[in-house]
């Protein structure tokens, strides 16, 4: 996650699932749908991801899902949205 968050990207977790303990969710905000798009392809086609991160990290992968989320308004997180 440090790597991540070294492209911008605000993560919140690892949150451990209570009833599984091989199954953890962590959740990423971007500012814009934009943004989303520049910083997920800065990080995975950059070289720390291609050399060295993907290779440990794939492997130990099962599944995953991706979802897209938006704010409802009045979304208070770590303060209120300028």
């Amino acid at each position: 996650m440090p790597a991540l968050r070294t492209h911008g990207m605000k993560i919140l977790g690892p949150l451990l699932d209570r009833e599984n303990p091989n199954k953890f969710v962590w959740l990423r905000r971007f500012p814009s749908l934009a943004e989303r798009d520049r910083m997920k392809s800065a990080f995975y086609e950059g070289a720390l991801w291609k050399t060295e991160l993907e290779a440990i990290a794939m492997p130990l992968l099962d599944s995953y899902d991706v979802i897209l989320c938006e704010t409802s308004s009045g979304y208070v997180c770590d303060g209120p949205r300028a």
